[in-house]
């Protein structure tokens, strides 16, 4: 038996969950059991979980999901003064994931547009893999599901780090299966490396490419399978390339391979 725990990283500083001292309200949904201090907030944070849960999975696995067998407990604390963010655990034992809990805080209209998408597609993923992706990848789609205005400060931040000279190379990040120390620069740039593979395709072959990856154990191949990117050298090169060129917007269309590109200016620590 193993647990995961995923932490949300905000604006340059590992996210804190603050304590709840009482709950106030307790409303449950089908698959939701809500815990917040407002007794009128709590049936709609319900309500928009279990939307998300619904709309979500069909994004990314093509099909809603089952119920769950025991509703996933979730503590929200909503507040103007509280750093937007949360925390998904869940526990997987013998091919089975069950105890899901999450822990969500911050103001009304990031509760609602970025916390809970970016949660509940962690427990979908959860639900889907039944194992831990690594963490790039778990972190990155589901910061996918963020708002216009935060996606906007992690690529600022991506673009501090890459300067800073703190990047870290895509076959190293690939092969992560834990937070490193320094858990920022993994943060944004699994999210930019996953914003990157979704625009290229939709978020179900995303989900197809971790499946593949995630079975064979090899990243390159499932690269050239569902992307035409050679390698993972090859990635490197053309999510290098995109960010250089400022994020433009791409497309199913775009699936030239990196080697047929004019190489940008590398971001990252060579490959090699």
């Amino acid at each position: 038996m193993s647990a995961s725990v995923r932490i949300r990283i905000l604006h340059g500083a590992l996210l804190v969950i603050v304590p709840l001292v009482s709950m106030g309200a307790r409303y449950q949904s089908v698959n939701f059991i809500v815990e917040t201090a407002d007794a009128t907030l709590a049936p709609r944070i319900a309500r928009t979980a279990e939307k998300y849960r619904h709309d979500l999975a069909i994004e990314w696995l093509g099909q809603a999901m089952p119920n769950w067998s025991q509703p996933c407990t979730m503590t929200v604390q909503v507040g103007e003064h509280l750093v937007a963010g949360g925390a998904t655990t869940s526990v997987y034992d013998r091919g089975a994931v069950f105890v899901w809990r999450m822990a969500i805080q911050g103001p009304s209209e990031r509760v609602f547009d970025s916390v809970l998408p970016h949660e509940i597609t962690h427990a979908i993923y959860a639900s889907h893999f039944r194992r831990q992706l690594p963490r790039w990848a778990d972190e990155g789609g589901a910061t996918s599901l963020e708002h216009a205005s935060v996606k906007a400060e992690h690529r600022k931040t991506l673009l501090q780090i890459i300067r800073s000279g703190r990047g870290i190379a895509l076959p190293q990040m690939f092969a992560m299966t834990e937070y490193p120390r320094d858990m920022l620069p993994l943060y944004v740039q699994g999210y930019s490396v996953a914003e990157f593979l979704i625009e290229r395709g939709d978020r179900r072959k995303y989900v197809e490419f971790l499946d593949d990856g995630l079975k064979s154990g090899d990243w390159s191949a499932a690269l050239r399978r569902h992307y035409a990117i050679s390698d993972l050298g090859d990635l490197q090169t053309a999510w290098s390339t995109w960010v250089n060129q400022g994020f433009p917007t791409q497309g199913p269309a775009a699936t030239a391979v990196a080697a047929t590109r004019k190489p940008g200016k590398a971001v990252v620590p060579d490959s090699n």
